[in-house]
C-alpha cells in the first residue's frame, strides 16, 4: 500500500512538471496596469496587436499625459507618435526606412510573434509549473522562469538575474472570448519581474507586477466602436501619416481606402529570437504585454 501510495505521489509529481507552457495568440488586446514597485509608480496601457496585419496600437497614460504610438510595418511603414498635455496634441510621423522600426518588430522587419516577446524570448521548455495561486480572485495556474542576461555595448557592460512568473487563469474560469472547450489559449493574469541589473558595474534590484486586464485573443469586437488605427484629425497630423483604419483581419485593405495599412505579403512574417527580451534589450525599456499598442509597457527598467 506504501508502494502505491509513493508510485501515484510520482505520477502526481510528473504531470505537473510536465504542463507544457501557454501558447498566446498572435493577435490580441489587452489593458495593462504595469506597477513598478522599485520606482514607486504605476503605468496604464492599452494595448492593439494585429500581427496578422503588421501593426500596433499602444496607449499609455501617466500623471496627466497620455501617448499613442501606432506603427505600421506593411507597406507605408511608418511609426505615428501623438502625446497629448493637458488636452494639447503633439504628432509626429516617423518614415521606417534605413533601418529604422518600431518597437516588437524583428529585423525582417515584421512583428514579432506575440508568444515571442511575452515569453521573454526564452524557451517555453525553460518554464517550469510551479503549481496554482489565487491572484486578482482569479484561480491561477503559475509558471516560472529564471534567466541572465549579459551584453556590452559601446564599452558599458550590461548585467542581469531575473525571474518571471507567469499566471494564467485555470481552464474551468469562464472570461470573455476564452472558452477552456474550444480556446488554444490561455487568458494571461499577471506577470512578475523581479531581480537585480547592473550597468557600468552600477547594481539596483528591480521588481515589477504587470496585471493583464480585459486580454482577449482578438479585437473584432471593439473595432466596431472606434478605428483604432485610424488617424484622428484633431491630432494634426502631417499629411504622410495614415488616413484610415486598416481592416482588423488579416485580408488586404479594400480599394475604398486607398491610404490605409496594407496588410504584410505573403511570406509569413519572421520572428528574430537573438533581439532578446523587450523588458531588457538595451536596458533601457520594460515592455511586457507587452500586449494593446499598450502591451509594449515602456517602462525605464536600468535608470
Amino acid at each position: 500500500r506504501t508502494m502505491n501510495s509513493l508510485a501515484l505521489m510520482l505520477m502526481g509529481a510528473n504531470s505537473l512538471m510536465a504542463m507544457p507552457f501557454p501558447s498566446f495568440p498572435d493577435d490580441f488586446s489587452s489593458v495593462i496596469e504595469a506597477n513598478i514597485l522599485n520606482k514607486n509608480y504605476t503605468l496604464q496601457m492599452r494595448e492593439f496587436y494585429d500581427y496578422s496585419n503588421d501593426q500596433f496600437r499602444i496607449e499609455s497614460h501617466r500623471q496627466g499625459r497620455s501617448t499613442i504610438d501606432l506603427c505600421f510595418l506593411g507597406s507605408q511603414k511608418q511609426h505615428v507618435q501623438v502625446v497629448n498635455t493637458n488636452g494639447k496634441f503633439n504628432c509626429t510621423v516617423e518614415p521606417l526606412a534605413a533601418g529604422r522600426t518600431c518597437r516588437f518588430a524583428s529585423r525582417a522587419p515584421h512583428l514579432q510573434k506575440a508568444s515571442d516577446f511575452l515569453s521573454g524570448h526564452i524557451d517555453p521548455s525553460k518554464y517550469s509549473y510551479t503549481g496554482q495561486q489565487v491572484e486578482r480572485g482569479i484561480p491561477c495556474d503559475k509558471w516560472t522562469a529564471v534567466t541572465a542576461f549579459n551584453r556590452t555595448m559601446r564599452n558599458t557592460t550590461y548585467e542581469s538575474l531575473y525571474t518571471l512568473e507567469w499566471y494564467f487563469a485555470q481552464e474551468q474560469w469562464r472570461v470573455r472570448g476564452f472558452d477552456a472547450a474550444t480556446s488554444n489559449y490561455s487568458m494571461p493574469v499577471a506577470l512578475y519581474l523581479t531581480g537585480e541589473s547592473s550597468v557600468g558595474g552600477k547594481s539596483h534590484n528591480f521588481s515589477h507586477v504587470y496585471n493583464f486586464i480585459d486580454f482577449i485573443p482578438s479585437f473584432d469586437d471593439v473595432s466596431h466602436y472606434f478605428p483604432m488605427f485610424a488617424i484622428d484629425p484633431r491630432w494634426k497630423c502631417p499629411a504622410a501619416a495614415p488616413t484610415a483604419p486598416a481592416a482588423p483581419t488579416a485580408a488586404a485593405p479594400t480599394a475604398a481606402a486607398p491610404t490605409a495599412p496594407a496588410a504584410p505579403t505573403a511570406a509569413a512574417p519572421t520572428t528574430d529570437s537573438t533581439s532578446g527580451f523587450h523588458v531588457l534589450e538595451a536596458h533601457k525599456t520594460a515592455v511586457a504585454v507587452l500586449p494593446a499598442v499598450g502591451l509594449v509597457l515602456a517602462v525605464k527598467l536600468f535608470m
